[in-house]
């Protein structure tokens, strides 16, 4: 006769291999979820916390100090005295038009400066990245009902990747836009699979990348720029949604041979 302890014990144990590796299915197993993701979350938040050194940035190092630093603290100074930032007097900000550079930060969080300090802004402002990455990625666990393990392997690749750790700590502030990338790569996996696409899909891509513009990540734009370049999803979302416009109208006894169009159009049926 089989111990009630282990029994008890074994469906304990099946109960937490379900919820790390298997899609959700009780009620009890996403409330399990749910605490887990939140407490990921929150070891996000002070892995940057920590990496940053939270709010005691010197800006004593390398870009840090030689371009973040002075233009954070140019901006702080133009919002409490009331000025728009266009001309700094500063040997590090060169040419001393504040806009005539794509790197230098002018996204909309940037009127925080005139309630935080730079050292301070600095942190908040990755922790508002992040928080939209976070969201980005839950977006694309949804999508495919990845399990627990699954999407902490994204998230910690994500996160804690060499590229965007080294960039960060040497103080390319800019490359904060690199957080938004979960959306945009939502965007082309909806286009590869066959969703429908149009317009509406171009609308979203475009913001997506112009949306890199204001927080300065003149190199991360570059590439994104490049990649439907090279991999074709934009002319295919166009055609696409001419394909869509030319054929909705038209009665289905029209097609004189459906199954050749369906050879050559990417649509997704249920």
């Amino acid at each position: 006769m089989t111990n009630p302890f282990l029994q008890k014990l074994a469906k304990i144990g099946q109960f937490f291999l379900d919820v790390l590796f298997k899609p959700l299915e009780s009620l009890s197993a996403k409330w399990a979820v749910t605490i887990l993701l939140a407490g990921l979350f929150s070891a996000g938040l002070l892995h940057w916390g920590f990496f940053l050194d939270w709010f005691n940035n010197r800006f004593d190092i390398q870009d840090w100090h030689l371009h973040v630093g002075p233009y954070l603290d140019f901006l702080s100074k133009a919002f409490r005295s009331g000025q728009f930032p266009l001309h700094a007097d500063s040997a590090y900000i060169i040419p001393s038009q504040y806009l005539a550079r794509q790197n230098r930060p002018f996204s909309p969080q940037i009127l925080l400066l005139y309630f935080l300090n730079p050292s301070t802004y600095v942190l908040v402002n990755v922790w508002v990245f992040y928080c939209l990455s976070f969201a980005g990625l839950l977006l694309i666990r949804a999508r495919y009902q990845l399990s627990f393990v699954s999407f902490l392997s994204i998230f910690l690749l994500f996160n804690l990747n060499g590229h965007i750790v080294a960039h960060m700590g040497v103080g390319h502030f800019e490359w904060v836009g690199y957080f938004l990338l979960p959306f945009y790569v939502l965007l082309v996996l909806k286009m590869v699979e066959g969703e429908r696409s149009g317009w509406k899909w171009l609308l979203c891509h475009v913001s997506g990348l112009a949306g890199n513009c204001p927080a300065g990540s003149r190199a991360l734009l570059y590439l994104l720029y490049k990649f439907p370049a090279f991999t074709g999803t934009v002319p295919a979302a166009i055609f696409l949604h001419y394909d869509e416009g030319d054929h909705s109208e038209r009665p289905a006894e029209y097609d004189p041979h459906p199954a050749a169009r369906s050879s050559v159009c990417w649509r997704h049926r249920a």
